[in-house]
């Protein structure tokens, strides 16, 4: 897709974010929905031995998230052509928070959970 140069830079700010871990230990780990891990795994996000690393999956997200959230039936998103350097890397990693914050709201059941995405998705949408 972009070259290289426009990847967002791997963040590994915890110990064994570069781990390959099982859907469920990442989903463990990283907090995320098993069903969002599938889902990223069956639209392309490459496995190794059926094992995923939490900074794997967010980098191939960064440049796929379009796709999941189209899989997903969340909103789309404005497009990002055009955007270049840190504002592209900015927005990729907003964009990709947003992703992962709106699909957990979409199958949450509790009320209260849903307001404190919501508020975390305003956070992450007034950073950017």
């Amino acid at each position: 897709m972009d070259d290289s140069s426009e990847r967002p830079p791997r963040s590994s700010s915890r110990p064994h974010d570069d781990t390959p871990l099982t859907i469920e230990e990442l989903s463990l780990h990283a907090r995320v929905s098993p069903a969002f891990i599938r889902l990223c795994i069956d639209l392309g996000c490459e496995t190794s031995g059926g094992r995923l690393s939490q900074a794997g999956m967010i980098e191939w997200l960064a440049f796929n998230y379009e796709a999941v959230r189209t899989a997903a039936g969340l909103r789309a998103m404005a497009p990002i052509d055009g955007v270049r350097g840190r504002a592209k890397r900015a927005l990729q990693l907003a964009n990709t928070m947003l992703t992962l914050l709106e699909f957990a709201e979409s199958r949450c059941t509790r009320l209260d959970e849903k307001e404190r995405l919501r508020a975390v998705q305003k956070l992450v949408e007034r950073t950017v």
